[in-house]
């Protein structure tokens, strides 16, 4: 079983006090500390758990089976499944993922060798469950977005099965 503990306190998890969990945040970049105490998104520690490096405990001290998590996680997070999927295809890629929220965006993606507190990040990354259409203005308006921000825009498309597609849009000045 996984060595650090984590508990779910509303849309984050803090990760208990450790060596560990420093490690994940200083060296693999996962979560932000505050006080001194390692905090993951949801997202985050949904890739934790199934990577079997974080178990979730709940406030009686049991562990809380994952299927309770996802379902917990799932009604916090809108688009939870898909954002999970894009995240966990991003990180097996090598790749550091954060919060794209100050920039309007899901996420922001960071090449390899990266540092997300001293670069910038590559990609502004937006989900889309494969089910859903994207107009024509959302697609202006999401690279817009990415331009403004000088990051390239990356669409992550995610099927019924968790499959994830990636499509780099670029600008182009005819």
């Amino acid at each position: 079983m996984a060595g650090i503990k984590g508990i779910l306190r509303g849309d984050c998890v803090f990760l208990e006090n450790s060596s560990e969990s420093s490690e994940l945040n200083l060296k693999e970049s996962f979560g932000y500390q505050e006080n001194g105490i390692v905090v993951v998104s949801l997202v985050e520690a949904a890739y934790l758990v199934k990577k079997g490096r974080v178990k979730l405990i709940d406030k009686a001290g049991k562990v809380l089976p994952f299927s309770g998590f996802l379902r917990k996680a799932g009604a916090r997070v809108p688009g939870f499944r898909v954002k999970s999927c894009v995240f966990s295809a991003l990180r097996d890629k090598g790749y550091i993922v954060k919060s794209g929220f100050k920039f309007g965006a899901d996420f922001l993606a960071y090449s390899k060798g990266k540092n997300p507190g001293k670069d910038h990040s590559d990609w502004a990354v937006f989900c889309v469950s494969d089910s859903k259409r994207v107009s024509a203005t959302e697609l202006a308006s999401k690279s817009r977005v990415a331009n403004t921000t000088k990051k390239r825009l990356l669409l992550a498309f995610v099927d019924s099965e968790g499959g994830t597609s990636f499509y780099e849009v670029k600008w182009q000045r005819i």
